[in-house]
């Protein structure tokens, strides 16, 4: 057509009628140097349109209309999705997105916080932190300068977020590593860290634990991993001897951290160990390369992705630690690094990393940055195509990724992405408790009930020689007690009907229960209530008291 267009390839062309007897075709071609342009063809002569601005990606023009009065053109995998022709550049259409990489995910509430190498967002300026969702991010504060970003992100518990990385100031203050956001200010731990912080915790009695590569904390000498009481830093141990690149926490408390050691203390280890409050102990002979990634399940589970290629005996990047024992978490083999993961409350795993390629023989293969495994092993793709996902969160039961990609599923996202289920579990408080002899009981969720999972309620503030029975009904009460039951104290209701009743024994003024949740498909969107009634030793009976309602729906991811 024409003279021909310039170039090695064409990929994308589109045409359109300029009069009864006039048209133009607009065609994008890429070069022999792999540079993408755009031409435009009119009476026969070939025009250049520019050249497309580089990307760190495989890009090319994808699709090319003409809208609002301008030529418009898709780009395939591109930071820059979507350009229009002002008559002398291409320019952005939904300004910049999120233009570097996204380290850390974390929830917070129905909300997320990324972290990472970006300075801005949209054209709004963030320097490496900021929280939202899809088309809705704000800023925290000033966020952070002087360094490579933010590269690990977590919930203290008074909601609190902590960031650390690699960075001097947050907020304009002085603040080496590590800060805290209180949601209106940035504020330093103390004197900070001397060297990069690449991974965070938050226990429960609201101390931070930071790691990576950094040898002294507060002035005091701390090898590669620290712990913050909200006024001073202190070691763990003689710590480790290289980079640690992950935290967890096991159910009993103790601490496990994934690098790239070979000690910890005095402890030979590889790449893994785990500390009990004063010693370091090896998890078997640990992994043959460095650990990127931890996690663990509700069920006690540990699981440790990376770079290795075997645990112990199991050969794999992707294990997991259970009875003292390595073991392949699927069968079907891991061939890049693993560098995130997440258990969702309904047991699946969620597996970041370099891109995971599948093949299947006569069934095809498919390549994806995201996995998902059940407990049963059976995986899936989750349709995430770039270069790395090397943060994954699970805000509100949904699954939230940041990395270097530029799409999930058919969808447009750059670094950043949310996995949205219509099906979410709730557990949502209604009425209100009442006060026993020493205070008023409360009923929470721990884990909203999730087909394949389970769910976990925690009833608080028992009296030193109380007992309680767990209510479970399919309807809601507001039935006062007083009449029904002697012995009841006064504004005590019964919140649900008692279906299910059984007897247990606080510990500590506390009481955790919960149930299995069976995957069956029928049971999504099933609705079960619950209550804790309370009976306390008085005289020759019993001083009743009752907690506030919990309404929870099944829900599928």
């Amino acid at each position: 057509v024409g003279t021909g267009v310039p170039g090695t390839r064409c990929t994308a062309l589109f045409a359109r009628n300029l009069g009864l007897s006039s048209y133009e075709v607009i065609a994008g071609v890429e070069d022999a140097n792999s540079a993408q342009h755009a031409f435009r063809l009119n009476a026969g002569v070939w025009t250049p349109m520019g050249t497309l601005p580089n990307e760190a990606y495989n890009v090319h023009p994808a699709t090319i209309t003409f809208f609002g009065g301008r030529h418009t053109i898709g780009i395939s995998t591109s930071t820059h999705a979507v350009r229009s022709w002002d008559g002398t550049q291409w320019l952005d259409v939904n300004g910049q997105g999120i233009l570097g990489t996204v380290y850390a995910v974390e929830p917070s509430g129905n909300d997320i916080v990324i972290g990472g190498a970006f300075a801005t967002i949209g054209g709004v300026a963030m320097n490496g932190i900021a929280r939202g969702s899809a088309n809705a991010w704000t800023p925290l504060g000033t966020g952070m300068t002087g360094g490579l970003g933010v590269f690990a992100l977590a919930t203290a518990q008074n909601g609190d977020v902590v960031a650390g990385g690699d960075f001097t100031t947050a907020g304009g203050l002085p603040a080496n590593r590590i800060a805290r956001w209180n949601g209106v200010a940035w504020a330093p731990l103390g004197t900070g860290l001397d060297a990069t912080v690449t991974a965070l915790l938050a226990l429960p009695g609201g101390d931070i634990l930071a790691a990576g590569d950094f040898t002294s904390a507060g002035g005091v000498p701390a090898s590669r991993i620290a712990r913050w009481n909200g006024s001073t830093w202190t070691a763990l141990g003689l710590g480790l001897s290289a980079r640690v690149n992950a935290l967890a926490q096991l159910q009993n408390g103790d601490i496990v951290a994934g690098g790239d050691f070979l000690q910890a203390g005095v402890v030979p280890v590889n790449r893994i160990a785990r500390w009990n409050g004063s010693t370091w102990f090896a998890l078997g002979s640990g992994c043959n390369d460095s650990v990127y990634a931890l996690a663990t399940a509700p069920n006690g589970v540990l699981y440790a992705g990376g770079r290795f290629t075997a645990a112990g005996a199991a050969a794999s990047r992707l294990v997991s630690w259970s009875n003292g024992t390595w073991s392949p978490v699927t069968a079907i083999g891991i061939n890049t690094d693993v560098l995130a993961l997440a258990v969702h409350a309904n047991g699946h795993l969620f597996v970041g990393g370099g891109v995971f390629s599948f093949s299947f023989g006569p069934f095809g293969s498919w390549y994806s940055n995201l996995v998902r495994i059940s407990p049963s092993g059976t995986l899936w793709s989750m349709g995430v195509a770039g270069v790395t996902v090397r943060g994954i969160a699970l805000p509100s039961g949904d699954v939230a990724i940041g990395g270097q990609f530029t799409s999930m599923g058919a969808v447009v996202s750059v670094n950043v992405a949310r996995y949205h289920t219509p099906c979410a579990a709730t557990a949502t408080s209604y009425g209100a408790g009442c006060s026993g002899l020493a205070a008023p009981l409360s009923l929470a969720s721990l884990e909203a009930p999730w087909i394949g999972g389970s769910y976990r309620l925690r009833a608080s503030t028992f009296g030193p020689t109380g007992f309680a029975v767990q209510a479970l009904g399919l309807a809601q009460l507001s039935l006062p007690l007083p009449p029904l039951l002697p012995g009841a104290l006064p504004g005590c209701l019964g919140l649900v009907t008692p279906d299910s009743l059984t007897v247990a024994f606080p510990t500590l003024g506390v009481l955790t229960f919960g149930s299995a949740v069976p995957l069956t498909a029928a049971l999504i969107g099933f609705q079960l209530n619950a209550q804790v009634v309370q009976f306390e030793p008085l005289g020759g009976s019993f001083a009743i008291s009752s907690s506030n309602g919990l309404h929870m729906t099944v829900g599928s991811l």
